[in-house]
């Protein structure tokens, strides 16, 4: 386990008497270093927890001491409590060994005040002064921040950089298990080695805009029913550098999640109830330099033996003005038993901070932003789709504010972009996208869509430019020019446009085509370049060439209906004296039904004569009728004779 220590610095005068030199800074390390500088020796001193219930035993070891030299120990709380009184708080004394080592134990009073105390261990001796902290309660609180820099362990890989948008707060009931895949605390198994969480954070890992995950270490040992295992913490996400520049966490977005992850290695929650109850938070000295976030969580269903993740989301600011520099302070500000509405018993929780350190390297750090374009050859008055890659060759540091600046040439008509957030001015023909932070080898795919109005080809370029340093500028611009190819002459030829009914015409479309399409009424299609056409109506054919260009004509059909059909009558009989051949008129006569005058007779035919009435355009078939004569039997007188009276 990683001990909280305050170091405190002394160097010795010539008559050795110790001053002040630099003291309370915070760090997180295995014991605690005070130097002599008049010295060879430097001692330490540690303790192997950093946190001990009562009745426990504390285990202090020490290096760096002078061989055999006498170094005298005492635990005193940091606050006083009862240092005067308790005889557990008076010094004793230890022998270096030969190699310059200590250890010795101290047993944690369970009758007095040391529960949920902040107390320290102090080694005096010839050679210097070395001091470590720990504490005696049932909660332990670690404040840290997950590991945002790529490929580095224990755990890999890193967790993506997220905006809100893209990051909705969806922890149900308080609990999560890694809505945020590879933010992690720990790598499996939970040890201290194992511990991936950071104190610190550095620009080059960092992308504006993004979601922040920080986390809180709860550690249980001891009795949490007068809480009823409900403790409150509250922290500080600062809106301003340490300089005073206006970037750091976002309060418009104040406290954005929050939530025990119970997907994290290492969680001991046996009854599966530890969860975040609320969460708030208000913005402090707003419009000032310590403008700030201060959240307030309430965590509950707390047990002894449990150690749990609480899981803090909030949002990095999306732009940094120029020439910022200094920190940006977070901290871990106080924490109590009970409800968030009432005081509690105060848990210690040190100075614990997890700057975002130096953000001047936002600007200063080094990545290498690239951008490449392809497109493919259209046809004319087609629209062309420009593909356009960013992409961060560094293996190591997030590009941020990221700008593709795109530019159309002549000929032609901007239609839509996607990608990222974009702005087009048409008086320019230029297409801006706001990109934003591009990770560590990271490609941002966007495309640009313009019509193409002219041939033989029409051009495009783009270029790149961030925030972030970027040594190579060979790679920031792109160029393109596209083939734009001319679409084929569309015709119909041959036959004739208007037909009589029951008639058709052939009709062929422009030849040496690589396709052809027709379509046509009635559901009519084909795909040959002549076709036969019969039926009224608006007949389509698409051609395509070898380049794949199109182009459709169109050419209607009209077909004349027969209203007026030649009429020949109604079929007739005819009798006739035998040896009579019957005279036109009176074949007419014969027949009914009005026929029309004009037709011819033919025949006779087994004696039947034909009416013929001719069909005049648009009418096409001719009338017939016919008429049946029969012959008579002359009457017969006989033949002459004489008589001789």
């Amino acid at each position: 386990m990683k001990t909280r220590l305050r170091f405190s610095y002394f160097k010795r005068n010539c008559n050795g008497v110790p001053n002040l030199w630099k003291s309370t800074t915070t760090l997180f390390l295995f014991g605690i270093i005070s130097l002599c500088f008049s010295s060879a020796y430097a001692g330490t001193i540690t303790t192997d927890k950093a946190d001990y219930p009562p009745g426990s035993t504390v285990y202090i070891s020490g290096t760096g001491w002078a061989p055999g030299e006498a170094v005298t120990l005492q635990v005193l709380h940091v606050e006083g409590g009862d240092n005067t009184t308790s005889p557990e708080h008076t010094p004793w004394t230890v022998n270096a060994d030969a190699n310059g080592n200590i250890s010795a134990t101290w047993i944690v009073p369970t009758d007095q005040d040391e529960v949920n105390a902040s107390l320290k261990v102090t080694a005096t001796a010839a050679s210097g002064t070395a001091t470590a902290y720990f504490t005696d309660g049932t909660y332990t609180l670690k404040f840290y921040a997950a590991d945002p820099a790529i490929n580095t362990g224990p755990f890999l890989p890193t967790y993506q950089k997220l905006a809100p948008s893209l990051l909705p707060c969806s922890a149900s009931g308080g609990r999560a298990s890694n809505p945020l895949p590879n933010a992690v605390a720990y790598a499996a198994p939970a040890t201290s080695s194992n511990l991936d969480a950071v104190t610190s954070l550095a620009p080059k890992d960092m992308a504006l805009c993004q979601v922040v995950p920080f986390f809180v270490e709860i550690t249980v040992s001891g009795s949490t029913a007068a809480e009823n295992g409900i403790i409150t913490f509250s922290n500080d996400f600062l809106a301003k550098t340490t300089s005073g520049d206006n970037f750091g966490f976002d309060p418009a977005y104040g406290l954005y999640c929050a939530f025990v992850d119970y997907g994290e290695a290492g969680t001991i929650d046996p009854g599966g109830n530890a969860k975040v109850d609320s969460y708030s938070s208000t913005t402090l000295s707003p419009g000032t330099s310590n403008e700030r976030t201060h959240s307030t969580v309430q965590v509950s269903g707390l047990e002894d033996g449990d150690h749990i993740i609480v899981e803090l989301w909030v949002v990095l600011k999306c732009s940094i003005p120029v020439s910022s520099s200094g920190n940006v302070q977070t901290s871990m500000q106080d924490a109590h038993t009970g409800p968030s509405n009432t005081t509690g018993d105060a848990i210690n929780t040190g100075n614990q901070t997890v700057p975002l350190l130096k953000v001047q390297e936002f600007f200063t750090s080094k990545a290498d932003i690239q951008v490449t374009k392809t497109s493919s050859p259209v046809c004319l008055n087609k629209n062309i789709s420009y593909n356009i890659a960013v992409k961060n060759n560094a293996t190591s540091v997030i590009a941020n504010g990221v700008v593709a600046t795109d530019v159309l040439g002549a000929g032609q008509t901007f239609v839509s972009a996607s990608g990222a957030p974009y702005t087009y001015d048409a008086s320019t023909r230029t297409v801006t996208f706001s990109v934003g932070a591009v990770t560590q080898l990271q490609t941002i795919n966007l495309t640009v869509v313009a019509t193409a109005n002219t041939t033989p080809s029409v051009s495009n370029s783009v270029s790149v430019t961030a925030i972030t340093t970027d040594d190579n500028l060979t790679n920031n611009t792109s160029s393109i020019t596209t083939t734009v190819n001319p679409l084929p002459t569309c015709g119909i030829t041959g036959g004739v446009e208007t037909i009589n009914a029951g008639g058709s015409t052939h009709w062929c479309a422009t030849d040496n085509m690589k396709s052809y399409s027709w379509t046509g009424p009635n559901g009519f299609t084909a795909s040959t370049q002549c076709v036969d056409v019969s039926v009224e109506g608006d007949y389509y054919v698409t051609i395509t060439n070898n380049t794949d260009c199109q182009s459709t004509c169109s050419r209607h059909l009209t077909v004349q209906q027969c209203t007026t059909p030649p009429n020949a009558g109604t079929d007739g009989t005819l009798k006739v004296c035998a040896g009579t051949t019957p005279s036109d008129a009176d074949l007419f006569a014969a027949l009914t039904g009005s026929p029309d005058a004009g037709g011819t007779w033919s025949g006779p035919v087994a004696g039947v004569y034909t009416y013929t009435v001719k069909a005049t355009a648009p009418c096409t078939a001719d009338a017939t009728s016919h008429v049946t004569v029969t012959e008579q039997s002359k009457p017969n007188a006989g033949t002459d004779g004489t008589l001789k009276v």
